[in-house]
C-alpha cells in the first residue's frame, strides 16, 4: 500500500512525539518542572506540524524524512529562535500593562488592598482603594 509523502511525515513525527513523551516516563517531579520548557517546546511544534502547518511542498516533506527524528530538529530550531527573540516577552510585557485592564482581570494581590496609586501618564491617573 502506498503512503503519500505528507503521510509518511505524520506518521514520522507521531512515532517521534510518542517516543519523547515515553522518555518521560517515570522521572521525577522535579526533573518534569525543570524540562517543562522543552516539553512545552516540543508539544507546541508537533501540535503545529501535525495539524497546523500547510504542507505545500514534498522536497521539505522529503528532506525531513531523510531524518529519524525531524521532530527533534524542528523544536531545536523553534527553541532557537525563541531565545533569539526573546525580547518579544518586553513587547509582551508592555502591552499587557499599556492600560489598567489587567487590575481588574486579574487577582490583585492581599497587599494591594491598602490602595494603590498608579499614574499611566498625564491622561491617566487612578487611584485604587480594593
Amino acid at each position: 500500500m502506498y503512503k503519500s509523502l505528507e503521510s509518511q511525515l505524520m506518521d514520522r513525527l507521531s512515532e517521534n512525539y510518542e517516543d519523547f513523551k515515553s522518555s518521560l516516563n517515570g522521572v521525577s517531579r522535579t526533573y518534569l518542572f525543570n524540562y517543562a520548557p522543552r516539553i512545552a517546546i516540543v508539544t507546541e511544534v508537533y501540535k503545529y506540524l501535525t495539524k497546523e502547518h500547510m504542507w505545500d511542498c514534498d522536497g521539505d516533506i522529503e528532506m525531513l524524512l531523510v531524518l529519524k527524528n525531524p521532530l527533534t530538529l524542528i523544536a531545536d530550531e523553534w527553541e532557537k529562535c525563541r531565545r533569539e527573540h526573546a525580547d518579544n516577552i518586553d513587547f509582551a510585557l508592555l502591552s499587557a500593562l499599556a492600560n489598567d485592564s489587567y487590575l481588574t482581570e486579574y487577582p490583585i494581590t492581599k497587599s494591594a488592598y491598602g490602595g494603590i496609586y498608579i499614574d499611566f501618564g498625564e491622561a491617566r491617573k487612578y487611584e485604587y482603594f480594593l
